[in-house]
């Protein structure tokens, strides 16, 4: 059997649990509110951890009351790895935001991670911006000048930032005026933002 059991308290801190032990395969960076992410956990699972049967129960524990789950020993297999970037990269911590300039990919697989820059010096008027239907503009983040990370629709789903290239791509947002260099709060977050990205989705960059 195969469940996931999460930290109350502690939204993004969940555990892949195989059998009834309190033992734990890998850690999850998931926002269990989401239901596409939900789904989304379910279908990594099965491919990091070659597991036929993805969860389907989550339960909680309080961490008041009960320890943290220990990692499984060292004798069982080690999980499988994504391709892409050759190993696991939790997801930095996002700020949830909305837009309704978004759309289904149709199946589409995500190939391709595309970086722009704002034109503007602050986050709130891009954020404004994607939160306008007139707009018909989004980007999956938005990258601010201290590091913070915007995230406005679920990575399964279909930003609308680059014409052409829409359907198979992660737009990435930095705030940022022309001729503006990022500062390194926000090229470290970005950096581990893609490093996330690509491990995620396997996506591989040609020699």
């Amino acid at each position: 059997m195969t469940w996931i059991l999460k930290k109350l308290g502690a939204v993004e801190t969940l555990f892949l649990m195989i059998g009834n032990e309190r033992k734990y395969l890998e850690k999850i960076n998931v926002d269990t509110t989401s239901t596409a992410d939900i789904k989304w956990s379910a279908h990594v699972i099965t491919r990091w951890f070659q597991r036929s049967d993805a969860p389907t129960t989550m339960m909680s524990y309080d961490p008041t009351k009960e320890s943290d789950p220990v990692l499984y020993t060292s004798t069982l297999p080690a999980p499988a790895k994504p391709i892409g970037t050759g190993r696991p990269f939790s997801k930095p911590s996002v700020i949830r935001a909305s837009t309704p300039n978004k759309s289904s990919r149709n199946g589409a697989a995500i190939k391709q991670v595309v970086m722009h820059y704002t034109t503007s010096a602050n986050a709130e008027g891009t954020i404004s911006w994607f939160a306008n239907p007139a707009s018909q503009v989004s980007a999956h983040y938005l990258v601010g000048t201290d590091g913070k990370i915007w995230q406005f629709c679920a990575d399964t789903e279909k930003a609308w930032h680059a014409a052409g290239a829409n359907n198979d791509s992660i737009g990435i947002e930095h705030v940022a005026e022309p001729g503006d260099v990022m500062t390194e709060l926000q090229s470290r977050a970005s950096a581990a933002l893609c490093n996330f990205l690509l491990s995620e989705t396997g996506y591989r960059s040609q020699p």
